[in-house]
């Protein structure tokens, strides 16, 4: 098994979706973050924090997502998650 170490051909997206098929979330980390441009690859990073239990940079992924992608129709149910979080509103 590869992991982050090991970097694999290919664009950010499509390393990380192979990194994810086989559970390796910190080589989807080391894919797509800081990389992530597009929503596909947000919003696998944003699963793969939630897969990992990282709820802190799930969200504050989300809120980059928000940002980055208004209208996209992801965005309204983005927001209504953390807007659930008040304690995340309060960093």
């Amino acid at each position: 098994m590869q992991s982050a170490a090991s970097p694999e051909p290919g664009s950010p997206i499509e390393t990380a979706q192979r990194c994810y098929a086989r559970g390796d979330h910190p080589c989807v980390i080391h894919a797509l973050e800081g990389r992530g441009r597009t929503p596909s690859e947000m919003q696998l990073l944003i699963d793969t924090y939630d897969a990992m239990g990282n709820q802190p940079r799930r969200l504050a992924t989300m809120e980059r997502f928000i940002r980055m992608f208004p209208s996209d129709p992801r965005t309204p149910l983005y927001e209504q998650i953390l807007a659930q979080h008040t304690w995340y509103r309060g960093r």
